[in-house]
């Protein structure tokens, strides 16, 4: 119906989802050949300054419940077995250094090895939160709203809000690091793009607003449903994020 009436909808947009496959996209130009591409993020808050209220909280946590934790290996998605969901260690420099990440399918991470049919290795890692979340709060989560679905949301949002505010310590920021290589002339090459930016919110935004830039100019408009991360060029939105105060750091080793 929508491309009936030739309307354009973009969704997932944003911070994550909207930039991991952007991301990948960018560093998959500079390739011949990409074989692996994983996009890591760090998301530190200071939560305490926000005043999560009750009903965001409960969001939260009915979001985890919700999350797909598939990745692609070996040329197939994956998803999780017995031994749990998959977990990676990425090291996103100073000052937030190497950290523990969970496997989490995006939808644009979806589309990736049709786009890059080289790709063996791709995926979306969440970065951690704290070790009273991420250890207590996380491991007690799964298990609760299995046995009580509706019951156990309210008490489990508000032990992660407390976990969130009491455990969370500096340095804050947010940012996403993409991983990738393969051949670039014969010759193995590794790429790495980092974005990020203090505040969180705005770096929500900020994707958005680089996206509705594309749209409104009509270089991205037409019919059907998109994601951000899918129908955007992905250098002019990255040049337009630096533009935006987006910091970003493009590193190379051959």
């Amino acid at each position: 119906r929508i491309k009936k009436t030739g309307l354009c909808f973009i969704t997932d947009g944003g911070f994550h989802p909207g930039l991991p496959g952007v991301m990948v996209r960018h560093l998959g130009a500079e390739f011949d050949h990409m074989h692996t591409a994983r996009v890591g993020s760090v998301i530190q808050i200071d939560w305490k300054s926000f005043d999560l209220s009750e009903t965001t909280a409960i969001e939260m946590v009915e979001e985890f419940r919700s999350i797909d934790m598939k990745s692609f290996r070996n040329g197939r998605w994956v998803k999780p077995g017995l031994k749990g969901p998959e977990y990676i260690r990425m090291d996103f420099g100073a000052p937030f250094y190497r950290r523990s990440c969970v496997s989490m399918y995006l939808e644009e991470m979806g589309k990736l090895p049709t786009i890059f049919p080289d790709l063996v290795d791709t995926g979306f890692y969440v970065g951690s939160f704290n070790w009273f979340v991420d250890y207590v709060v996380m491991m007690l989560l799964f298990p609760i709203l299995w046995l009580f679905p509706k019951l156990g949301v309210k008490p489990m949002s508000r032990l992660m809000v407390w976990g969130l505010n009491t455990f969370t310590k500096p340095p804050f920021g947010t940012l996403l690091r993409c991983e990738a290589s393969g051949v670039k002339s014969d010759h193995p090459l590794s790429l790495a793009l980092t974005l990020s930016h203090p505040d969180g919110y705005y770096f929500t935004a900020a994707p958005a607003a680089a996206c509705l830039l594309q749209y409104l100019d009509g270089s991205i408009r037409k019919p059907g449903l998109h994601t951000q991360a899918i129908l955007t060029k992905p250098h002019r939105l990255i040049k337009d994020l630096k533009k935006m105060g987006i910091e970003i750091k493009l590193e190379t080793s051959h």
